[in-house]
């Protein structure tokens, strides 16, 4: 009876041993750290080009969205509603937000004048200040970045609004916007697409404004090289085609 007795104290101690569950010979499994998700960078490299991830639908008919509205113009004219509401002024950009800045509008009248200052009226869009802030400092990413949130008609409209005072201010920092871009080779296809209809509607002050002739240069230098360079990456594509679908292998 006392070796039954022993017997079932070695059995205990066995089942104490293996009281987790796991299999003899087999270690517990260490908990692994889950991997940080990946993160493209903005350009794998200054020599590649790269396009932006702004949808289609916000850039490629920039330059014909006038034709647009005038095909989609409806046949009857609008009829003026009976009462007609008061509309407060808001800011351009697809969140609407209350323009209540006036103050430049009253500095107008400042030491008791009655006479109106006109210059006090051209009141300069946030996005014309960007512009020119951007322009300032070199650095044209804030610029490019607010351009890409907004809607076509917002772009079109602040293109259009460009003032020629000031010696072409305003102009001469959307080319240098366009220039710095393209030297950069980030998002090409936004860029170009301002640049069309930048050109169909300034086109005629280009002409003639001595001050923007050398930045016209050098854009036009960038654009010949953009594409010389991009025609000689289709040319090597095509030829590489070419071979593999003429080779007898």
């Amino acid at each position: 009876s006392s070796s039954g007795g022993g017997g079932s104290s070695d059995d205990d101690s066995d089942d104490g041993d293996n009281i987790s569950g796991q299999a003899p010979g087999h270690e517990a499994a260490m908990p692994v750290d889950p991997l940080p998700a990946f993160k493209s960078p903005e350009q794998l490299s200054a020599e590649l080009i790269t396009l932006s991830t702004v949808p289609r639908s916000r850039w490629a008919n920039l330059a014909a969205l006038d034709a647009i509205k005038q095909r989609n113009r409806p046949v009857d004219p609008p009829k003026a509603p009976q009462a007609a509401p008061f509309f407060l002024p808001v800011k351009a950009g697809l969140a609407p937000a209350l323009d209540v800045d006036t103050s430049n509008v009253l500095a107008a009248h400042k030491h008791g004048s009655h006479v109106l200052n006109f210059s006090a009226l051209q009141v300069d869009s946030p996005f014309q200040k960007l512009l020119l802030q951007c322009a300032d400092q070199a650095d044209y990413e804030p610029l490019l970045q607010a351009m890409g949130d907004m809607s076509l008609s917002a772009i079109d409209f602040e293109i259009r609004s460009l003032s020629i005072l000031h010696e072409y201010r305003q102009l001469h920092a959307f080319l240098s916007f366009v220039l710095a871009s393209l030297r950069k080779k980030q998002c090409v296809e936004l860029v170009q697409s301002y640049l069309q209809l930048f050109l169909k509607v300034h086109g005629d002050t280009l002409m003639r404004a001595q001050s923007l002739q050398d930045v016209m240069q050098d854009l036009l230098a960038e654009e010949k090289l953009f594409g010389t360079r991009l025609e000689g990456l289709f040319q090597s594509v095509m030829c590489l085609v070419n071979f593999f679908k003429q080779a007898k292998i």
